[in-house]
């Protein structure tokens, strides 16, 4: 699966500007990566540095529809 680290921003040479954050995903009945990515949001929405905002969620999922992908999101922004 190889190391993903939320809290450990990437960005591809190509395109500096663009910083990225990526989780390890999720596993059925791991509150623990849950909590993590919440929690991960939540600080990133009250940052008030611009540079420390988070400006896009980016739900990739092999197995729900994409109507499922609104609703994940919607949940860990708003739990």
């Amino acid at each position: 699966r190889g190391i993903h680290d939320i809290d450990r921003p990437f960005s591809f040479a190509n395109k500096p500007e663009y910083i990225f954050h990526d989780s390890p995903g999720f596993e059925t009945g791991d509150e623990d990566q849950l909590k993590k990515v919440q929690e991960f949001i939540q600080k990133r929405a009250k940052a008030t540095n611009v540079d420390d905002q988070l400006h896009a969620i980016w739900c990739l999922s092999l197995v729900l529809p994409c109507m499922w992908h609104l609703l994940a999101v919607q949940v860990l922004l708003c739990s």
